[in-house]
């Protein structure tokens, strides 16, 4: 797992499977984001903020059924 991303490989019990599936997804989607993060402040910062927002949300749902497993 990527620096900064979390282990999501177990699901909770309390979590639907469709959106653990979403939440994967989106983390997916972050982790590929992050190799264009340089770029995106230099020359798109808009995307760049909207892109921390979302990972600020997704990080927040993940604590929300991950709570346990993270510090």
């Amino acid at each position: 797992m990527p620096k900064g991303f979390y282990d999501l490989s177990e699901r909770p019990k309390v979590l639907k499977k469709k959106l653990y599936l979403k939440i994967l997804a989106a983390q997916e989607f972050l982790i590929e984001q992050n190799e264009h993060l340089e770029y995106l402040r230099k020359s798109e910062p808009v995307q760049y903020e909207k892109l921390k927002e979302f990972a600020a949300k997704l990080q927040m749902i993940i604590r929300q059924y991950w709570h346990s497993d993270i510090g």
